[in-house]
């Protein structure tokens, strides 16, 4: 599929179930109004010469892609990359997202995740079967921020993070390092950190003042 002159799209730029679809050569284009690209089993290259710096909602759900190159979205209304078998990494410069942010089940648990210039989330974070992630500037989460199942991951931190609505961090069985030197405020859900095999030792939130649902800790480790 190609678009040669195609610079801008208003609406929403929708693949869906197209099985033998091998490739999209959009050269110029750099704005859509929202990307939504799901079961597309063969599509393994964009041809974005340019690079999409804007867009509302993004879905980008169980394609052959290895990489996201030409996307480089600055802010979004949601984001929701998963089931994406072949993307080893995504490095994107996004400050803001005002929905919901979700990484999952991309690259069998070895993808690694930089979102170094992300400052707030406006609804849930969510991240499963990651081995790294970089959200150094990431301050605020106004729902839920989930840490779940990422098996590979041997480091968590979040060095800005001041306020997330909960905390949940699970299932993370190579986790041996957990950092969130700021976090003040769970303002209206719970903290839970359960079934990471590996963190032992001391686990500490030295800022946090408040819980505003259960807190639960449960491990081979002192909190």
């Amino acid at each position: 599929m190609s678009g040669n002159a195609l610079t801008n799209i208003g609406g929403a730029l929708t693949l869906q179930g197209l099985t033998v679809l091998t490739g999209l050569n959009f050269p110029v284009l750099t704005s859509v109004g929202s990307i939504n690209w799901q079961t597309l089993p063969q599509l393994q290259g964009l041809g974005l010469t340019n690079t999409i710096q804007t867009a509302g909602s993004v879905a980008i759900v169980d394609t052959h892609l290895a990489t996201l190159t030409g996307i480089n979205l600055t802010s979004a209304s949601s984001l929701n990359i998963a089931s994406n078998i072949y993307l080893s990494s995504i490095d994107m410069p996004l400050n803001n997202v005002t929905g919901n942010f979700n990484l999952a089940s991309n690259n069998q648990g070895a993808m690694s995740a930089t979102f170094a210039n992300l400052t707030s989330v406006g609804g849930s974070f969510s991240v499963s079967q990651l081995s790294s992630l970089n959200i150094d500037q990431l301050r605020t989460v106004t729902q839920t921020a989930n840490f779940i199942d990422n098996t590979n991951m041997q480091t968590l931190s979040a060095p800005a993070l001041l306020s997330v609505g909960g905390l949940i961090i699970t299932g993370n069985n190579a986790l041996n390092n957990l950092s969130f030197p700021m976090l003040s405020r769970c303002t209206n859900g719970a903290l839970l950190i359960q079934n990471n095999n590996a963190l032992t030792g001391n686990i500490s939130f030295p800022a946090l003042t408040t819980v505003s649902g259960a807190l639960n800790v449960t491990g081979g480790y002192s909190a």
